[in-house]
């Protein structure tokens, strides 16, 4: 790589041994969701069957069995030698290149099997949660190998999601003049129609997370060779998805993990069986999810899927944005096809046919709610499985803090409908009364037009109480730290990874991946936990900046 010249004002730090420590249950971490808690929880109440056929440790089990699962091929050999032909644009090891090409044709040849894991990129590498379940899905490829399974770890980057919002929540930590960063793109991006987030050029998107890294400087190689790809790709035009990707391949360097791109033409032309499938079944798969996301509302108070994301199951790709398509009859060039979140899962699982996905809190209630979807599709809901939760604080640092934060809750979903449901039975007897009083209405007049507005009030209030009740939750949590507690939001939802990475660079690295096997075999005992990665600080930091 190209040479670079650092600053006189720089980060200068010694990297000591990381620690690692448990820190509280997984299954209290979300209290909003029932679904999450009872399919972690060995021994919950019986009274709401999961609608998935393993709880998290049940599937795990299911993955080690002795006897290895048959033979897939989960490329297409055409698309797959595309990927190894795409190795040859990365500057990498010749020893790394021959790995990656050996995962890619052995997922092709069915040799080995894929586990997955799927997010879309963010600024400055996404929220700290996107590394997790990357490591995860790494980790989880390693233990099966290890068991005589041939495995690969994939990544399926999400870089046709036009999310503005969710690319630009993450934000950055300047340790140096100790304050965080946004996007200087979050406020202008309000109120238009946008663009697929892999098309963005990181030039506009990453300039605040390029000034951070100028101004870094560790002792070891990955923080350098990081900065030295933002260097490159802002100077060179490059977009967020080619960023991304090369951020990944140099983090996860030796790993095997292979790359797959939603925006990617080449990969969508190989699917037309599914999309005429899925374009046949379309009504029926939309009356399946529905019908089932009110069962899960009912059971679980959680409704993952909105009405407007089922109703627009397919998008067709027109420069860098992407237009819903309602055609019937689907042409025998699909490679302009871009999935919504109806059918994105199901392409990825009738693509890879992958043994696991590793998931957090919402792709669990999302995909529980496909769960008939994928039925009907005729595809395999292979075990799910969670992804590492964990912090990244200094050494030394109180346990305790994070135990309290955890133990802190607002108003959960279910509570929230339970008290806007209470407060509407009230108030439509009184209107049914009113119409009938004042306007001289009958009583079944009256009750139909006082439970129609009803439903609309009471999802107001469920709105209302919902996010009142964060207001005055997050009102009360920790800040400081701030880039432990960044504006008192869970840290790894908020603080960005790729800073984090070169900061504490490949030590960290192996702390998570070991976090990570941890992980695994503590949840195949039942025991999920929540960890922490305690670091050294570098000697330059502001360390009581306010953020």
């Amino acid at each position: 790589m190209d040479s670079c010249i650092w600053p006189e004002e720089s980060l200068i730090m010694t990297l000591n041994r990381i620690t690692t420590e448990t820190i509280a249950a997984l299954a209290n971490l979300n209290s909003e969701q029932k679904l999450w808690s009872h399919w972690l929880d060995e021994s919950p109440s019986a009274e709401s069957p999961l609608p998935l056929a393993f709880r998290a440790s049940e599937g795990l089990a299911s993955l080690l069995k002795d006897s290895p699962t048959p033979s897939h091929k989960s490329l297409p050999a055409a698309y797959a030698q595309q990927l190894i032909d795409d190795l040859d644009f990365f500057v990498m090891e010749p020893g790394e290149r021959d790995l990656l090409s050996h995962s890619i044709q052995s997922l092709a040849t069915g040799e080995a099997r894929a586990v997955v894991t799927g997010q879309q990129p963010g600024f400055a590498g996404g929220p700290l949660y996107s590394f997790f379940k990357i490591a995860t899905t790494v980790a989880l490829a390693r233990k099966l190998s290890q068991q005589g399974q041939p495995t690969v770890p994939v990544y399926w980057m999400g870089d046709d999601d036009d999310d503005w919002p969710e690319l630009l929540d993450p934000i950055l930590w300047d340790g140096l003049q100790g304050q965080l960063l946004a996007s200087h793109l979050k406020s202008a991006s309000r109120g238009k129609r946008q663009d697929m987030i892999g098309d963005v050029p990181c030039s506009a998107l990453e300039d605040r997370t390029k000034i951070v890294m100028e101004r870094f400087t560790g002792d070891h190689s990955l923080g350098l060779q990081l900065q030295d790809i933002y260097q490159q790709s802002t100077a060179q035009g490059e977009n967020l998805s080619l960023l991304t990707e090369k951020l990944l391949r140099c983090v996860f360097a030796g790993t095997g993990l292979v790359i797959v791109r939603g925006n990617d033409p080449r990969l969508h032309a190989q699917c037309f069986p599914f999309y005429e499938k899925a374009i046949k079944l379309r009504p029926e798969l939309a009356r399946l999810t529905q019908e089932q996301g009110r069962c899960m509302a009912e059971d679980f108070g959680v409704e993952a899927l909105s009405p407007n994301s089922i109703s627009r199951p397919l998008y067709t790709a027109e420069g860098s944005q992407r237009t819903p398509w309602d055609g019937t009859v689907v042409p025998k060039d699909t490679s302009t096809f871009r999935c919504g979140v109806l059918l994105r899962s199901m392409l990825q699982d009738w693509l890879l046919q992958p043994l696991s996905v590793v998931v957090g809190p919402g792709e669990l209630a999302y995909l529980s709610q496909l769960v008939p979807a994928y039925k009907l599709m005729g595809l395999e809901r292979s075990p799910l499985l969670p992804r590492l939760f964990g912090w990244i604080y200094p050494s030394g640092f109180s346990k305790s803090t994070f135990v309290e934060f955890t133990k802190a809750r607002p108003l959960d979903g279910q509570r929230c409908q339970e008290l806007a449901l209470q407060a509407g039975t009230a108030g439509q007897e009184q209107l049914v009364q009113i119409l009938m009083d004042e306007l001289n209405l009958d009583r079944t007049r009256s009750q139909e037009l006082a439970a129609g507005r009803t439903r609309r009030w009471v999802k107001g209030v469920q709105a209302l109480l919902k996010n009142e009740s964060k207001k005055e939750f997050e009102k009360n949590r920790p800040t400081q730290p701030a880039w432990v507690f960044p504006l008192g939001k869970r840290q790894e939802r908020k603080l960005a990874w790729i800073p984090v990475m070169a900061t504490w660079g490949q030590p960290l690295v192996e702390a998570v991946l070991d976090g990570c096997e941890r992980h695994l075999q503590n949840g195949l005992e039942g025991a999920w936990q929540e960890y922490g990665f305690g670091v050294p600080l570098p000697e330059n930091w502001d360390k009581e900046g306010s953020g």
